[in-house]
């Protein structure tokens, strides 16, 4: 039977673990390549690079093809799939991310953006994120990325939708298995937790406070404390709020 093509990237950097985890979770089901970025990026988004010129430079990765990009895991997924792959890949998979991508932190988040891109051209794709951001190798979670990528071949993603997947922070025998939930509230406050002030300017540095909400039941926010791995499918696809517009356009419109 025919491999999948997958293309890997993260935001964490070529380097990082959870890559490195993610790819030898799927090296003996899926053909991989990987182009991820040259240096941290997290909280990229979907941003790109447009002021500057992009270095790839080939990198050893055991036998799988690989590429390191001095940009943004979406700039990763663009040279991917324009210039240094030969075929379109099958998925775009991303991870694992040192920490939580979990409530509406996903418009903060690289891991998600790339796989955003990835769906902008057709590709599905699955992020993946590890709760704690100081933990790092979870060689546990290989065999819950398996299961989940075998779904989505077995039940392909809707179109406009990617899955992000986050895993709970807690010893291997305490995960209780794994959902699907919907988006959690909770997001990242950022409150600058440090401030310098000279003659010609001041300088700010953010904290890693939460906004905490009281969170649905079946969110990921509430399974992932519950000890639950979590999938949510976030639509991505078109971002009109259609009952306002239905409702106010003819007031709006002149």
């Amino acid at each position: 039977m025919k491999k999948p093509k997958v293309l890997l990237t993260n935001d964490d950097g070529i380097h990082s673990n959870g890559l490195k985890c993610l790819w030898e979770s799927l090296r003996e089901v899926a053909d991989l390549y990987i182009a991820a970025p040259m240096t941290q990026q997290s909280g990229a988004g979907v941003g790109v690079t447009f002021d500057r010129t992009l270095q790839a430079k080939p990198v050893e990765y055991g036998t799988t093809p690989a590429w390191m990009i001095d940009g943004k895991p979406a700039d990763c997924v663009k040279l991917a799939l324009h210039r240094l792959l030969k075929e379109k890949p099958d998925f775009i998979i991303s991870g694992i991310n040192h920490g939580s991508n979990a409530g509406r932190n996903v418009l903060y988040s690289g891991t998600i953006g790339a796989t955003i891109e990835g769906m902008m051209r057709g590709i599905p794709g699955i992020a993946f994120s590890y709760l704690c951001d100081q933990t790092k190798d979870f060689p546990h979670v290989q065999p819950y990325i398996r299961k989940i990528f075998q779904y989505v071949l077995q039940h392909p993603l809707p179109e406009g939708t990617v899955l992000n997947v986050n895993f709970p922070h807690v010893p291997p025998t305490e995960i209780k298995g794994c959902k699907m939930a919907r988006q959690g509230y909770r997001s990242w406050l950022g409150t600058p937790r440090e401030e310098k002030h000279f003659e010609s300017h001041s300088e700010f540095l953010f904290g890693w406070d939460d906004h905490l909400v009281d969170e649905h039941s079946e969110s990921d926010i509430a399974l992932l404390e519950a000890g639950y791995v979590t999938a949510v499918p976030l639509y991505v696809g078109e971002l009109t709020h259609h009952s306002h517009l239905d409702q106010k356009k003819k007031a709006f419109d002149f």
